[in-house]
C-alpha cells in the first residue's frame, strides 16, 4: 500500500502520548519543547547550555558530562488547551472541548567515568489533540485529532577537556494518528487510525566560554515514517465499503538549538536558547486509501499545508535562595509555521507566547520541581482563504477566525539521585 500522510508531523505529538494518556498544545506546529519537562518549563526551555539539568538528557546530551552520580527523574505535565471559532456570518460558533491532558516524561544519566556519561529519555517532542463539538460548523473537516510521536533517545557524551564536551544519540519514534469526522452530505462518523515506528539521531556539543559564560549547540535529525491504519464508519457510507485500509508518509522535522548560559550574577543563571525548525517539507496532508472508491472521493484528495521553518525564541532564570531552594521564571515567543491560507480545525495554530513560574527543591539524594506556565496565541482569520482545506469546500459559510487560543500548563518531576 503506498502511503501518504505526508509530513504531517506526529504529536505535539504525542502529546499526549502513548506512554500515558494523550495531548496537547498548538504553536509551532505539533512541536512541544516547555512541556517536555518541569525544568526546562519553569525556565521557558532555555537549558541547553547547562550543565546542572537532568532534562538535557533530551534537551542536549552534551550539558551532562558534568554529573558526578547516576540521576533519574520522572514527571508531567498536565495541560488544559482552549480555543473557539467565531463565524461572523452565520453566527454558527464553536469552542473546542477543554480537557486536561498528561504529558510524562523521563530522564537518566550515568557516568560511566571521569570522561564518558550514558543518557536516556522518553519524552513527546511532537503532538496534537484538538476535540470539536460532534455538530460544530467544520465537522466535515476536524471532529477529533491525535497526533503522538514518543521519543526514546540514548547517547552517550564525551568530555573532550575541562571546556569541551560532544554526544552523540539516536532516537526510537513510536508514532500514533487518530482522525474523526463527518463525512459530509451523511450523519456517518470516518475514524482512521494509523501507526508506525520510526528512527532519528541526535548530535550536542556544550563549550565553557569562561567561568561565567557557557554555549551549546545541538542537531534534532528529521525521522520518516510511513503510517499504515484502518478507516472505519460509524454508522455505515452507502457509497463505500464499511472498512478499509489507509495511511501515509509522514515526515518529523528536523531543528537546531543554539543556547548560552550566564552566571555573572551571583546566584542567578540565565539562559537564552534559538531553535530552528524545518516545516518546510510539510507541503501536503495526503491520505491514501487502498480501496479505489475512497481514494477517488473528497478525503482521497492531497490538501495543501505550504508550512514554512520557524524559529522559537526561550528566555529563562535561575534564582538560587540557598542551598536546597531555587525559583526560575522564563518568556517564549512561538513563530508558527502554518501558512494563514491553510489553517484548519485540526491545528488552528498562530504565533504564541508563553510566560512561567516554577520552583525547585533540591537535596543530597533526591529533588522535586515544580512550574506554571500560562499559554496564548494571536487569533487565526480564516476569512479570505481559498485553500481546499477550508469550511468553504464543505459547503460551509467560511467567513470567522480562530480565537481566545489559551492553555494552562503544571507541571511536575521528582528525582533521585543514586
Amino acid at each position: 500500500m503506498k502511503k501518504a500522510l505526508r509530513p504531517i508531523v506526529v504529536k505535539f505529538g504525542v502529546l499526549g502520548v502513548l506512554v500515558a494518556t494523550t495531548a496537547v498544545s498548538f504553536g509551532a506546529g505539533f512541536q512541544l519543547y516547555t512541556e517536555g519537562s518541569t525544568e526546562a518549563l519553569g525556565q521557558g526551555g532555555a537549558i541547553s547550555a547547562r550543565r546542572d539539568m537532568l532534562s538535557n538528557a533530551w534537551y542536549n546530551p552534551a550539558s551532562m558530562t558534568g554529573f558526578a552520580r547516576p540521576a533519574l527523574m520522572i514527571g508531567g505535565t498536565l495541560v488544559n488547551l482552549s480555543a473557539r471559532y467565531d463565524d461572523t456570518t452565520a453566527g454558527l460558533d464553536a469552542d473546542m472541548e477543554s480537557h486536561w491532558h498528561l504529558l510524562p516524561h523521563v530522564f537518566y544519566v550515568h557516568p560511566i567515568n571521569e570522561d564518558w556519561s550514558y543518557t536516556a529519555s522518553l519524552t513527546v517532542p511532537y503532538g496534537l489533540a484538538t476535540e470539536w463539538e460532534d455538530d460544530w460548523l467544520g465537522n466535515a473537516l476536524a471532529i477529533e485529532t491525535e497526533i503522538q510521536a514518543v521519543y526514546f533517545t540514548q547517547a552517550l557524551s564525551y568530555a573532550v577537556d575541562e571546556r569541551l564536551s560532544v554526544a552523540a544519540g539516536f532516537n526510537v519514534v513510536k508514532a500514533d494518528f487518530f482522525s474523526k469526522r463527518i463525512v459530509a452530505g451523511t450523519t456517518s462518523d470516518m475514524e482512521l487510525n494509523a501507526d508506525d515506528y520510526g528512527f532519528g539521531f541526535v548530535l550536542g556539543l556544550n563549550y565553557t566560554l569562561n567561568d561565567e559564560w557557557g554555549v551549546a549547540l545541538k542537531y534534532q535529525s528529521e525521522v520518516d515514517l510511513s503510517l499504515e491504519g484502518d478507516v472505519s464508519f460509524a454508522t455505515g457510507y452507502p457509497a463505500l465499503p464499511t472498512d478499509d485500509q489507509a495511511g501515509g508518509d509522514v515526515t518529523l522535522p528536523s531543528n537546531i538549538t543554539l543556547g548560552f548560559t550566564n552566571t555573572s550574577i551571583e546566584n542567578l543563571t540565565l539562559g537564552f536558547d534559538v531553535v530552528w525548525t524545518d516545516w518546510d517539507k510539510y507541503e501536503v496532508f495526503d491520505i491514501d486509501f487502498d480501496d479505489p472508491t475512497y481514494e477517488a472521493s473528497t478525503y482521497g484528495q492531497p490538501v495543501d499545508k505550504d508550512w514554512d521553518e520557524c524559529f522559537s525564541f526561550r528566555l529563562g532564570a535561575e534564582y538560587q535562595l540557598n542551598e536546597n531552594w531555587c525559583v526560575r521564571g522564563g518568556y517564549v515567543f512561538d513563530q508558527s509555521p502554518v501558512d494563514p491560507d491553510t489553517v484548519s480545525p485540526e491545528l488552528p495554530g498562530n504565533d504564541r507566547h508563553m510566560v512561567m513560574l516554577g520552583a525547585g527543591y533540591k537535596s543530597e539524594k533526591w529533588a522535586v520541581d515544580l512550574a506554571y506556565s500560562y499559554l496564548f496565541m494571536r487569533d487565526s482569520d480564516v476569512s479570505d482563504m481559498t485553500s481546499s482545506n477550508t469550511l468553504g469546500a464543505v459547503g460551509l459559510d467560511p467567513d470567522g477566525e480562530y480565537t481566545d487560543g489559551q492553555a494552562h500548563l503544571i507541571g511536575v518531576s521528582f528525582s533521585y539521585f543514586f
